[in-house]
């Protein structure tokens, strides 16, 4: 798999496994733009303090969702879109649930454990 640095962002892009073989079977001359994916980010490390009741809620809020969108779950927030299979947004669902809960002290966590829709999650904790 290529990589190459986004010089608008400086962040790392990949190319995926799909565009490197259609582009080495591929005579004609593509856009390449679609076929480079944002870099995971398992390596990097945030600090988000987490949401215990007693802090801001709207700034723990923020900082989710910017942590959301930098691993590209934050989509699982809203409907799903049509063009992505059921597996994959279960996956994504999954995902953000996991991340979110991670994010929440045991006790806010409790009631919802078993949330697996993240937009349902989400929802809960603005309305608690």
């Amino acid at each position: 798999m290529g990589t190459m640095e986004d010089p608008k962002t400086g962040e790392i892009l990949e190319r995926s496994t799909e565009a490197q073989a259609s582009a080495s079977t591929s005579s004609t001359s593509a856009s390449t733009s679609s076929s480079w994916q944002r870099s995971s980010m398992s390596n990097a490390k945030f600090d988000i303090e987490k949401f215990d009741g007693t802090n801001n809620f709207g700034m723990w809020q923020c900082e989710v969702l910017d942590l959301l969108f930098r691993e590209g779950s934050d989509v699982a927030l809203s409907s799903k879109p049509k063009d992505i299979s059921d597996e994959d947004w279960n996956y994504v669902n999954r995902q953000a649930c996991g991340t979110i809960r991670l994010c929440l002290a045991k006790d806010q966590k409790y009631f919802v454990m078993k949330e697996t829709m993240a937009s349902s999650l989400w929802k809960k904790l603005e309305n608690k």
